[in-house]
């Protein structure tokens, strides 16, 4: 994705807690890339302050050499994108994020591999593809516009993920982009440009493709583990059976289920109902002179939130298509300044 961006808007390498208040090359408006991401420790509060007062700048105070206090800030609208293997540990953050996964399909796969058979005969050069260049140029133009996007159609919408609150924030955020992608298509009055409802249906499309990881806050591979957990007999499975179940090796899924340090959750913190129990069996032999003690780990869900008739797996939202229109309408005509005869 970062080859489809003209190279000032972005940095990458891997971050330390503060050092985004102390980077005099951070601009408003930046993009921050960082892989394999370890989000732990300090940086968890500075990531929390920095997506929380987004539109403004996030301030650090501490104090230098001579004990004088030093006033660091970052600027307004830093975007981070993050990849790692792993969650988000702490729910706070992970609940102001986006997530997304790999795609794993077949088709996918093959994608990847004819793409992968064209490095054979691909002509070498240094210059980026045409496409590329053109995607340079489109997001180019895109960021040297600064405009308010309104949705009045936002009250023809019925939104079917009330309990997870910052969620429909999400949404909207998808829709304004969305909105922003077709600014020179898009209707322009009260010194912004309006929302439609194609923009609306894009919103939705995008949207619905992570709105379950969204809605409960897991990766592919934690959604696939509870779908397996709830799929056994009694919502019940030793480790030893998650594990042949899911294929995931055996350290990888303890890290999962269990979190990888005392302070990260894994699936046992994050999903209500999930719990985990120590199970010791004793076998006898035959003639019952000698017993044997196996301990083993069981995990049971209470829930059901994973089945595929869940309103997890429904659409998150829906319109009042008519309704939208009119309040579009509405709105548009009240910028007398912009009415035309």
């Amino acid at each position: 994705m970062l080859e489809l961006l003209p190279t000032y808007k972005y940095i990458t390498g891997s971050l330390s807690s503060k050092v985004l208040f102390y980077d005099e090359s951070l601009k408003t408006g930046a993009i921050v890339y960082t892989d394999d991401a370890k989000i732990e420790g300090d940086i968890i509060v500075t990531l929390r302050a920095l997506t929380s007062n987004y539109q403004k700048e996030t301030v650090h105070r501490t104090l230098d050499g001579d004990l004088k206090v030093n006033v660091r800030k970052i600027p307004p609208r830093v975007t981070i994108w993050m990849s790692s293997c792993d969650s988000i540990p702490d729910e706070q953050l992970q609940t102001r994020f986006c997530l997304g996964d790999t795609d794993e399909s077949t088709e996918q796969d093959s994608k990847v591999n004819d793409n992968q058979k064209k490095r054979a005969t691909r002509m070498y050069s240094e210059n980026p593809e045409d496409d590329i260049l053109t995607c340079r140029c489109i997001f180019d133009t895109i960021f040297q516009n600064e405009c308010a996007v309104y949705a009045p159609l936002v009250d023809a919408i019925e939104w079917n993920d009330k309990p997870h609150r910052r969620n429909f924030d999400k949404f909207l955020d998808m829709l304004f982009s969305v909105t922003l992608y077709n600014f020179r298509q898009r209707e322009k009055v009260h010194g912004g440009i309006v929302s439609t409802l194609k923009d609306f249906d894009r919103a939705v499309e995008v949207y619905n493709g992570t709105a379950a990881n969204n809605a409960c806050n897991l990766n592919g591979k934690e959604m696939a583990i509870m779908k397996v957990i709830q799929a056994s007999p009694g919502r019940t499975i030793t480790f030893t059976e998650l594990q042949e179940k899911t294929g995931i090796k055996e350290t990888n899924l303890r890290y999962t289920m269990n979190g990888r340090t005392v302070a990260s959750e894994g699936l046992l913190g994050k999903v209500k109902g999930l719990s985990k129990l120590d199970k010791t069996d004793s076998v006898g032999s035959a003639d019952g002179t000698v017993r044997t003690s196996t301990k083993s780990t069981v995990y049971k869900y209470t829930g059901d939130l994973f089945e595929l008739n869940s309103k997890l797996f429904q659409s998150v939202a829906t319109i009042d298509r008519g309704k939208a229109e009119r309040l579009t309408r509405e709105f548009v005509s009240s910028d007398t300044e912009n009415t035309h005869d």
